[in-house]
């Protein structure tokens, strides 16, 4: 088992994170997998240390590939005709969660000024605010 990194992209839109894309080496077999690197860590020691929740990510969805029955979809005709079955890739199940919770996050999260305004008028406007934010984190939550 080894993770290896095959590349990096920064300054991606809206994300202060570098992506880190990356080679594992997994029970014999190989998985192109992408990591969110946090700014001012160490890349090596950052990789490593989230080595055993990517193996542990690939099982889960190797087991979630082997259990889904059947491996086909059906895709309804726009024109009402008959739908057409097409086969699930194992690609499409077993891969990296992109974007991860907190760029889902950050997506949904109401605008930074409106959120101040929130605060700076207080009351019922930050309560509301705090029930938008806490509604975006329950929909989105830490993995």
């Amino acid at each position: 088992m080894s993770v290896g990194l095959e590349g990096i992209a920064s300054n991606l839109a809206n994300e202060d994170r570098a992506l880190a894309y990356l080679k594992v080496e997994h029970n014999g077999q190989t998985y192109d997998w992408q990591l969110f690197i946090p700014q001012g860590v160490d890349l090596s020691a950052y990789i490593a240390s989230k080595e055993a929740a990517i193996y542990a990510d690939i099982d889960a969805k190797e087991a979630a590939w082997a259990a889904l029955t059947p491996k086909t979809r059906e895709i309804p005709d726009p024109f009402g005709g008959e739908p057409t079955v097409v086969d699930i890739e194992k690609s499409e199940i077993v891969r990296p969660d992109n974007p991860d919770y907190y760029a889902k996050r950050r997506a949904e999260y109401p605008a930074i000024g409106e959120q101040l305004d929130a605060l700076w008028k207080g009351g019922d406007a930050a309560a509301a605010m705090t029930a938008k934010i806490a509604e975006v984190k329950a929909k989105y939550p830490k993995t």
